[in-house]
Formats: C-alpha cells, structure tokens, sequence
C-alpha cells in the first residue's frame, strides 16, 4: 500500500496592481463645491479599467488672486510627477 499525497492545486493568482495616484487640481469657491468636484473625479476614475487613487490639490479661488498663492499653485502642478 502506497501513501501518496494528492497532486497540489495552486491556484493561479492574479498580480493587482497598486492604485495608480491621479492629481486633480480643484479650485473652488466654498468647501460644498470642493466636496462635490472631488465626488465626481472619483465616480469618472471608478469608470476606469484601472484603478486609481484620487490626489486633490485644493485652491481657494480667492487665493489664486493672489500672485504669491497663485505661485505656489503653479509650481506644486508642475511638481508632480507624470
């Protein structure tokens, strides 16, 4: 009599890819607003294929009067990298 495990069965797993970081620059002009235009780029990119995690860079649209602020807007959209 012979004692033989049974043949193993892997399963084949998928490889997941990590959320791939989307940056939004919003600007708005009350918190709702904000609020709502990070809703809607989530609900878009939940249309995807892939999956990806949603990186809001939120600007006040009275601070974008502003050319020192306005600076540092532009400067943080060209900081992130592609």
């Amino acid at each position: 009599m012979s004692f033989t495990s049974p043949p193993s069965r892997r399963r084949r797993t998928q490889r997941v890819e990590p959320p791939l970081p989307l940056f939004v620059f919003i600007a708005y002009g009350d918190v709702s607003a904000a609020r709502e235009a990070i809703d809607r780029v989530k609900q878009m990119s939940a249309q995807a294929r892939r999956e990806y995690a949603v990186q809001p860079m939120l600007w006040r649209f009275d601070q974008l009067g502003n050319a020192r602020w306005r600076e540092m807007a532009l400067r943080e959209t060209r900081e992130v990298k592609r």
